[in-house]
């Protein structure tokens, strides 16, 4: 319904649209204004950039909508959608390169960053009991998280990193997987890497353990170790993209 709305002519923009703003943020053009206020509501056809780079893109049926860092905001209109369509993959693609050179040299460094913790180091991310050894079970069990989070952002693509970039919550889900394969699948080492990170110290209960599955609630309590540990890992790359 918005593409076709959007699809006549430039005359056609609502009158009741604040002009004496527009003049100045939208360069006197109620249209751009409208638009605006439409994405602030997700109601474009699709979105790319922003305006921590050139500017920030949006299209309308065959109208784009673009701002940037000094609040301006206007419109380009095309004589077809799929000139418009053509127009805004120009942009995206450009928006991919810079992502793929500042932010993926970013990455990087960060990764390669977090890549060098060293166990005790990561319990203190984890906020857990620093392992006896660089060698114990408790040790292999953070730095093999560690290494599950590095693993995963080397294989995201731009979108994924974008997402990374905007929200660290994005990435939630795979923070939950990595923290579910955490704990090991042998009972012995299991509760090896309990008592290593003094996982007694964790309230299972929060995540519905009730205590009468005694290795089932060690499991829990080491997936709220190795949840906080890949939240922490996370957030830190999120706070570097950010900065990129």
């Amino acid at each position: 319904m918005i593409t076709r709305f959007f699809s006549t002519a430039e005359s056609d923009a609502p009158t009741d649209v604040n002009r004496k703003s527009a003049a100045y943020k939208y360069g006197g053009d109620p249209m751009a204004e409208w638009l605006h206020m439409l994405s602030m509501d997700s109601l474009q056809d699709d979105e790319t950039g922003e305006t921590d780079w050139d500017f920030w893109c949006a299209r309308f049926g065959k109208r784009l909508l673009f701002s940037n860092d000094q609040g301006r905001v206007w419109v380009e209109k095309h004589p077809s959608e799929q000139s418009a369509i053509n127009a805004f993959n120009v942009v995206s693609e450009a928006y991919g390169d810079w992502l793929d050179g500042d932010v993926r040299a970013t990455l990087d460094t960060v990764l390669a960053r977090i890549k060098s913790y060293t166990a005790h180091q990561l319990s203190g991310d984890a906020d857990c009991a620093s392992p006896d050894s660089p060698t114990s079970a408790g040790a292999h069990f953070l730095t093999n998280v560690r290494d599950n989070v590095v693993e995963r952002v080397e294989g995201f693509d731009a979108d994924d990193l974008e997402a990374l970039r905007s929200e660290v919550g994005t990435v939630q889900d795979v923070v939950s997987e990595i923290a579910d394969e955490a704990p090991n699948v042998y009972t012995y080492t299991l509760w090896c890497q309990f008592v290593d990170l003094a996982a007694y110290n964790e309230d299972p209960t929060e995540l519905g353990a009730d205590g009468s599955d005694m290795e089932q609630s060690a499991r829990v309590c080491l997936y709220m170790i190795a949840e906080r540990l890949a939240q922490a890992l996370f957030t830190e790359i999120h706070e570097a993209l950010r900065e990129a």
